[in-house]
């Protein structure tokens, strides 16, 4: 096993990519670190001068799926709801990934908010469907959707980190993605896995959003999980307790039924979403003719 180097050994460290050297990352800071390596704030330099800010991913090791990924996705720059990748490449012992720059994740933007309205709320979790609506439409189930992955740019929110991302139906004989937000069936040793696992993970996300806590919490998380699909009543409770609009209650009840079948699909979702999002406009614009 390689030696793990703390993020200080690469602050402002110079490198490129071999096969275009004339465009050059400056490391700057860190902004994020977990057991697979670090990401970093940095300058993107060409013909010396600075061209704009990047985040670069250093992974401990190379993660072929991963690059597979980042390379239909470059392919396909086209895509408005998830995060744009510019390059990747070997530097020393380390993959380096080249992306946007966030300036805030959906968990860090949800805790910062206060008097946050029951309206806005629902817009956001519209807004983050999107995100995962359009990753979708690419055939492609990310696995780890948690608040965590959707980053903040350009006054919008984006879905990163590919690390987990898998086709449909394909096979999974180890267990991925974070215990909090994983659907039941993803805590299997085998199973094959379809975008409805993505839809269990969005509903804890909506929680979250709603209540500032996680729907599944404490310790032996995957334990309550396994114990939910037995018996729905205790989580269940957690989420009548939202004071919200009984439709939006009901939604996430769907979500994160332990069925797949009964969980919808994307399209469902931002559809209700939407209708909604125009239901609190016309509230809203009433007030204010009441108050005009």
């Amino acid at each position: 096993m390689q030696q793990r180097i703390t993020p200080r050994y690469f602050i402002n460290k110079t490198i490129s990519n071999i096969n275009k050297p004339d465009k050059q990352y400056q490391f700057r800071k860190i902004i994020g670190e977990g057991y697979e390596g670090y990401v970093f704030e940095a300058v993107q330099i060409h013909q010396m001068k600075i061209e704009k800010l990047v985040a670069l991913k250093l992974l401990f090791r190379r993660s072929q799926n991963e690059i597979d990924i980042i390379n239909k996705l470059i392919e396909k720059q086209t895509h408005k709801h998830i995060i744009r990748f510019f390059d990747h490449f070997e530097y020393e012992k380390y993959y380096i990934i080249v992306m946007e720059l966030g300036t805030l994740d959906l968990y860090r933007y949800i805790q910062q908010q206060q008097n946050f309205l029951d309206s806005e709320k629902i817009n956001l979790c519209k807004k983050i469907s999107y995100c995962v609506q359009e990753f979708h439409s690419l055939g492609l189930i990310h696995c780890d959707i948690k608040p965590e992955n959707f980053l903040l740019i350009d006054n919008s929110f984006k879905l990163c980190d590919m690390g987990f991302v898998r086709t449909q139906n394909q096979e999974i004989i180890q267990n991925i993605g974070t215990p909090a937000f994983q659907a039941i069936e993803m805590i299997q040793d085998k199973v094959i896995i379809n975008n409805k696992v993505d839809i269990w993970s969005l509903g804890c996300v909506f929680y979250e959003i709603f209540t500032k806590e996680q729907l599944f919490e404490g310790e032996k998380i995957r334990d309550q999980i396994m114990n939910y699909g037995v018996d729905q009543a205790e989580i269940l409770n957690k989420i009548e307790k939202i004071a919200i609009d009984k439709s939006v209650l009901s939604l996430m009840k769907q979500m994160i039924h332990p069925s797949q079948s009964v969980r919808p699909m994307i399209d469902q979702i931002i559809k209700q979403l939407e209708e909604l999002c125009e239901q609190n406009k016309i509230k809203e614009n009433k007030q204010v003719d009441w108050i005009d």
